[in-house]
């Protein structure tokens, strides 16, 4: 057997031919042969014949395929209220602030268009840009309330591993985020987590999934998955690089 990376010849006398790649190797440290599909701790405990509820696996000869299902219709009603309750507090002062842009610009405000003031009138130029400055975090939120929304309606992300090419897509139908990459330039996986203190004070953890490739930044996705999902399809993926490298020998 060769090796893929150095042609080396590698002693026979393992079946599991990445754990044989990790610890006969020479060029391994040098290339960093072990970085993608190596670390055991990322699919113990996966049984890719029972994936975890919400998640549809497949795989053949030449591809691994894992579709999160995002649908949840209790879910979705507590998110339809977040969404009105948010939202609607926002409105007012995103319908004042425009209305006063509106006035600055002197451009004619619809008459279908609700116009509420703030307390103490009309606003100046300056004090509307604060206020829109001042709106963003908050206009920010709520998206992100309405995405959350929408994707428990009918929302996914799926990876899609190829022998040439992968990529993830996130969102609802046609519409979301999509990463696009070799296969051949995934130089790591892992499940990320990330530290940080709100304006209370509250510490708190982000988990996702981050995939670093040789020729871009790192991709990273899956907050919103559960903690039993997202490591079924982190080892998903590390399963997908593994037939890739053993498609090289």
């Amino acid at each position: 057997m060769l090796c893929p990376r150095c042609n080396k010849t590698i002693p026979d006398g393992s079946a599991d031919i990445i754990a044989l790649l990790a610890s006969r190797c020479s060029c391994r440290p040098e290339h960093g042969i072990t970085d993608p599909s190596r670390d055991p701790a990322l699919s113990e405990g996966v049984d890719f014949q029972k994936p975890p509820a919400g998640i549809r696996y497949r795989e053949d000869g030449r591809r691994v395929i894992a579709t999160v299902a995002y649908r949840s219709y209790d879910l979705a009603f507590g998110a339809l209220i977040a969404v009105l309750f948010w939202n609607g507090i926002l409105s007012i002062f995103v319908l004042a602030a425009l209305a006063d842009t509106l006035r600055h610009l002197a451009i004619p405000i619809p008459t279908w268009l609700p116009t509420p003031e703030l307390e103490g009138g009309r606003t100046g130029p300056a004090m509307t840009v604060f206020l829109w400055v001042f709106l963003t975090p908050f206009i920010w939120i709520g998206l992100k309330i309405l995405g959350s929304f929408l994707l428990l309606l009918g929302g996914k992300t799926e990876v899609w591993m190829e022998h040439g090419h992968s990529r993830i897509f996130t969102g609802l139908g046609p519409v979301g985020r999509r990463w696009c990459f070799a296969t051949s330039s995934v130089s790591s996986v892992w499940i990320d987590e990330r530290g940080w203190t709100d304006e209370e004070g509250d510490f708190h953890r982000d988990r996702c999934i981050t995939i670093k490739t040789h020729d871009g930044r790192p991709i990273r996705f899956g907050a919103d998955l559960s903690g039993e999902q997202r490591k079924f399809v982190a080892a998903a993926i590390q399963r997908g690089i593994a037939r890739r490298d053993q498609d090289r020998l």
